[in-house]
């Protein structure tokens, strides 16, 4: 169970925070405050110009024909199928079944011990264990914690298991409708729908916390039921709760329970937690690049139990005799990484995939582990490669690393729309820093340069996107919103004749929500393009553009309006300019004059 120590800090933080301080998806980049210690760039305008060089020379169609090799070297390494399947589910259900099923024996002696009340309560309770209603056997707990040790008394192990598991679920399937209806609200007005989900989750998430706390205090949790717990906290990015159930685990381990256990998905959490490298936090020098509120451990905290020092945590994971999984290599990457540890990242990557570092190619000689080994790469794997090397200042290197081995582990493009959003926001915000640092040092030395001409940002990333496009046949949603923020104007006006022909054709627009997001997508286009001609002052050109690629009135109207209100601020500015000007020659007429007198 847990400890009291760890209950009441559990039980401090049950207040649910503001609807406001919960955002899932990412918020405008913004400066990191000085005070955050932001991790300052190596990189020079040489680097990126050595990676404009290196995009302009290398074909990226390459990484798509690995598509049709990989289709023949699929292995399946699913031993049961047909009437074999049948049977091994079936009887792995029914024996599920049977656990749930109460000793008659026992039913009678809980009965004579317990009162009325108690005895419906925990017949309620073995009731909705059996059903899918988990509304209900939550609603149940909530409304009844006090008897929580009573039911805990008369339930077997198996039953307290399933009761954790079965409330963690109903948590993040609440937490799964949050995050799908973020996807389709608008900042810019409030959506009931959504403030009132966003309360449904944090009351939930503080509801089921507070009885897992109550059977953790009652009952002896294994080492699977731990798992459940730092799982749900991880989930609702409550850091500092999962590392709570992690030390308590480990007090239990040390005081000489040997049915507990550290897993590996315990090992890559508790890893994650205390190198900081989870990836909610990280920043790319002065950028965020993911801004989520999440409840993160203090600076100073101090891990009660054990080390907190990254190369000590993985040497103790490395005696532990655990078997490297696909969660673990990724968590070792982001923490060697994020400790700025290059030379064991480089040492990891080849020893586990074969991939010199250096020169980007695989080792000769190297046995490539198979496809259904726990260590082969997929795509998140490679989004934490381009993040760990990202953080570090590495433009280049990344990509040769994760080019390497989409070619040579055969890896398809079909889900690699998230890996390639990572890959631009790296890039973008790595070119944007840049940038900022020869302005601000251009500055202090009071020079004026203009910098337009070796300006390489929007041209790296115009570039970078024409190869990802010859990869992947329809970019994502974050990856649309990155083409809008970091290409160049006339990239965007030449992808304007696309995008409407995308958002009219009726094969593509089957559904009313296909056709109402390419919608979108043409009028965010459409009015990234307006801004940009209006700062160039344009406007006749912008006019034309919403005129000729407008599908419906209702958006040509929309952006006129704009352009119109834009035009008449900027006349009134330019008018006040000149009678400021012209009051400026009056007064230098008259100081002329008086100077003249005297």
């Amino acid at each position: 169970m847990l400890s009291v120590t760890t209950a009441i800090r559990f039980a401090r933080r049950s207040i649910s925070p503001s609807v406001n301080s919960i955002r899932w998806y990412t918020k405008p980049r913004r400066f990191a405050r000085v005070e955050r210690g932001s991790n300052p760039t190596s990189l020079t305008h040489h680097d990126l110009e050595l990676f404009e060089g290196y995009l302009e020379n290398t074909n990226f169609g390459s990484l798509k024909s690995t598509e049709a090799q990989s289709d023949n070297r699929i292995v399946s390494g699913f031993r049961y199928t047909g009437r074999r399947l049948s049977e091994l589910v079936s009887s792995t259900l029914r024996n599920l079944s049977d656990a749930t099923d109460s000793d008659p024996a026992e039913d009678t002696v809980a009965r004579q011990r317990l009162t009325e009340k108690e005895w419906v309560l925990l017949s309620k309770v073995k009731l909705y264990l059996k059903t899918s209603n988990d509304r209900s056997l939550y609603d149940i707990l909530r409304r009844n914690r006090v008897s929580i040790p009573t039911l805990v008394d008369n339930l077997s192990r198996f039953h307290v298991s399933l009761i954790i598991k079965r409330l963690t679920d109903y948590q993040m399937e609440i937490m799964k409708r949050f995050i799908a209806e973020q996807q389709f609200s608008s900042r810019l007005r409030k959506d009931s729908d959504i403030v009132g989900l966003a309360q449904m989750k944090d009351k939930t998430y503080n509801g089921v916390r507070t009885s897992i706390l109550k059977i953790s205090q009652h009952a002896h949790l294994n080492t699977l039921d731990y798992e459940t717990i730092v799982t749900f906290c991880m989930r609702n990015l409550r850091f500092r709760d999962a590392i709570d159930v992690i030390s308590d685990l480990e007090t239990r381990i040390r005081e000489g329970d040997t049915s507990l256990s550290l897993t590996n998905s315990l090992w890559g959490d508790k890893i994650g937690i205390l190198s900081r490298s989870n990836e909610q936090t990280w920043t790319i020098d002065r950028y965020d690049l993911k801004s989520n509120r999440a409840q993160l451990i203090p600076e100073g905290y101090v891990y009660p139990v054990g080390e907190t020092d990254i190369l000590q945590l993985l040497g103790q994971y490395r005696e532990s005799g655990l078997i490297l999984d696909q969660k673990m290599c990724k968590t070792i990457v982001l923490a060697l990484g994020k400790s700025k540890n290059l030379s064991k990242l480089d040492s990891f990557i080849q020893g586990v995939w074969g991939v010199d570092t250096n020169s980007g190619e695989l080792v000769e000689g190297f046995t490539m582990p198979s496809k259904d080994s726990m260590v082969y790469p997929n795509f998140d794997l490679l989004r934490c490669i381009e993040l760990a090397y990202s953080f570090n200042s590495q433009l280049l290197k990344p990509l040769l690393i994760c080019n390497t081995i989409v070619q040579k582990y055969g890896l398809t493009s079909q889900r690699s729309q998230k890996y390639w959003a990572t890959v631009l926001e790296c890039t973008a915000l790595q070119c944007e820093n840049v940038y900022r640092d020869t302005q601000t040092e251009l500055w202090r030395k009071g020079d004026e340069s203009d910098l337009s001409e070796v300006d390489l940002r929007r041209k790296i990333f115009d570039h970078l996107w024409q190869h990802i496009m010859t990869i992947i046949t329809k970019p994502s949603k974050a990856m649309i919103k990155l083409r809008l923020s970091h290409g160049s104007l006339e990239s965007l006006l030449e992808d304007l004749p696309q995008i409407r022909e995308r958002s009219i054709d009726p094969k593509i627009n089957i559904t009313s929500s296909e056709a109402a997001y390419n919608e979108n997508i043409l009028f965010s286009y459409l009015n990234t393009c307006r801004i940009g001609l209006m700062k160039k002052r344009e406007f006749y050109q912008a006019e034309h553009m919403i005129t000729q690629f407008s599908i419906n009135n209702r958006m040509k109207d929309v952006l006129l309006k704009k352009l119109s209100n834009y035009q008449q601020r900027y006349l009134k500015r330019m008018n006040q300019e000149r009678v400021r000007a012209r009051q400026q020659i009056r007064d230098d007429d008259d100081d002329d004059g008086m100077f003249g007198f005297w």
